[in-house]
């Protein structure tokens, strides 16, 4: 429920018909991560394969998959459904040449 849970139920998304679109991206490559902290232990991941991954997620489109060129090219074909590849500015990252995957597409 959102909303706190307050008890009313016109407040469950089900009744309201909402749907969850997500954004994912996605790139390949080192990373480092670990446990930082002692009083509140968090694992956490740094690097610039996921640096990348996020510039991917934030300009992808909600229900579809961004991903870098490295990444397409180890899937190669097997997923359906891919985009034009596209060349796309990233922030304090110049450009990068990207595809874009709709899941639903390609599906019996």
């Amino acid at each position: 429920k959102r909303g706190g849970g307050g008890g009313d139920d016109d407040d469950d998304a089900t009744t309201l018909g909402e749907t969850l679109q997500i954004r994912v991206g996605i790139h390949v490559g080192d990373v480092t991560c670990g446990v930082l902290g002692q009083r509140l232990p968090k694992f956490t991941t740094c690097g610039t394969a996921v640096n990348m991954a996020a510039r991917m997620e934030q300009t992808s489109q909600p229900g579809r998959i961004r991903v870098t060129k490295d990444f397409h090219d180890a899937v190669g074909d097997a997923e359906k459904g891919w985009s034009e590849e596209e060349v796309i500015p990233l922030k304090n990252m110049g450009s990068m040449r990207t595809y874009m995957l709709n899941p639903m597409r390609g599906r019996s």
